[in-house]
């Protein structure tokens, strides 16, 4: 499978909100490493407190080999130069599938404005790194991790992070996506981004789940960024609220 990296939410009040700040504090804790994870919704911080503790192992997935597990150029802390998004149309094929769902419904499942979210997480991740981000439409239904664009030779084009959905932790709660590390990480997934569909999505975090935040979370991981253990830090793998950016 792929290297992805899950995101989970913690037990602070609901509105709290975190500078983008904490980006800095991620690159000095955070440990480079080529796989994926997640971010997850834990109200009661049962769970946030069991990872601390070590009883609890967060969900990995490699697609492997992964090195050198970054953009750009091979050595550590060379700049990433220009990275590619997209993305997913609806219908598109997003396997392995969890709770039976198989394809992807972006457009469907997020709120009026959730591409300007995914540009302004691009744009600060760019303010704070040596890397640049650049649109590409996708033109065909290629399938998720299915290799290099126009595997089927008609033409059809996608992103080198490509933004999707799928259903991964139930209704509001649990996993509320993950993201794929930075290549080589399976055929084409790497900096993959998968949202779970299950949740309720808004700008703001006003009634649901902020997509900014969550974005910005998730291309951490999309830059080979692990999780963090300092809770204030936009990797911090449990959900916390609108980070503000």
């Amino acid at each position: 499978m792929p290297n992805e990296s899950d995101e989970r939410p913690p037990a602070v009040p609901k509105g709290a909100k975190r500078s983008v700040v904490a980006l800095a504090l991620c690159l000095l804790v955070a440990a480079i490493r080529p796989t994926a994870a997640t971010l997850i919704f834990d109200p009661d911080g049962l769970l946030a407190e069991q990872w601390r503790s070590g009883e609890l192992a967060l969900a990995d997935y490699e697609l492997g080999p992964t090195t050198p597990g970054k953009w750009g150029g091979s050595a550590l802390g060379s700049p990433g130069g220009t990275v590619t998004w997209s993305l997913m149309l609806d219908g598109t094929a997003i396997a392995p599938a969890e709770a039976g769902e198989d394809t992807t419904g972006l457009f469907a499942t997020m709120p009026i404005g959730f591409k300007a979210e995914f540009e302004r997480a691009l744009n600060t991740w760019a303010s704070a790194a040596p890397i640049s981000f650049a649109e590409v439409t996708e033109t065909g239904f290629t399938a998720f991790n299915a290799g290099p664009p126009d595997p089927q030779g008609v033409g059809a084009t996608f992103g080198d992070i490509r933004f999707g959905t799928h259903q991964l932790g139930g209704v509001n709660g649990g996993t509320l996506a993950h993201g794929f590390y930075p290549p080589v990480n399976g055929d084409s997934a790497s900096g993959d981004i998968h949202f779970d569909e299950l949740d309720t999505w808004a700008i703001g975090g006003v009634g649901g789940f902020d997509v900014f935040s969550v974005a910005l979370h998730e291309l951490g991981h999309s830059l080979g960024l692990d999780h963090s253990a300092d809770a204030s830090a936009v990797m911090y793998p449990f959900y916390s609220g609108v980070v503000l950016g």
